[in-house]
């Protein structure tokens, strides 16, 4: 799944949004509902620079630091804030050429979120889990 770059784009992990923004997910969905959004990243985007410089200056209020959770992204000039877990690259669609971000890796915070729902849902109706204490490190023979 990815972001589209239009214009100038802000990328925010949906992780760092549920643990940072006051109210989470939900209440940055109220405030910004025309953010682009896939299962693990938001976009903002601005025509302006100024109209950017604004939206990061409300997001830093709001405890959402672009350095630490998230990338700037213009659509013709290219990245110009980085992040190690959203890779940008060129998509050369018919419907939208540019630029468009993805995580590297699955989010492991989200993942932990994802997975607990299954875990409590397959728990209730019976299964159980055995957690391993030792990783393939740890063994002998490395089995």
């Amino acid at each position: 799944m990815t972001i589209p770059v239009v214009f100038l784009t802000a990328v925010l992990k949906k992780s760092a949004v549920r643990y940072h923004y006051a109210g989470g997910e939900a209440a940055f969905r109220v405030r910004y509902p025309y953010a682009a959004e896939d299962r693990y990243l938001f976009g903002l985007a601005s025509m302006s620079g100024q109209e950017m410089d604004e939206l990061l200056t409300e997001l830093a209020v709001a405890n959402i630091e672009l350095t630490r959770d998230g990338a700037l992204a213009d659509r013709t000039g290219g990245v110009l804030l980085s992040h190690p877990d959203i890779v940008f690259s060129f998509c050369d669609s018919a419907k939208f050429a540019g630029l468009e971000a993805r995580l590297v890796r699955d989010d492991p915070i989200e993942m932990a979120r994802e997975g607990e729902g299954i875990v409590r849902f397959l728990m209730a109706r019976g299964f159980s889990f055995e957690v391993p204490t030792a990783s393939l490190a740890d063994t002998e023979d490395g089995r």
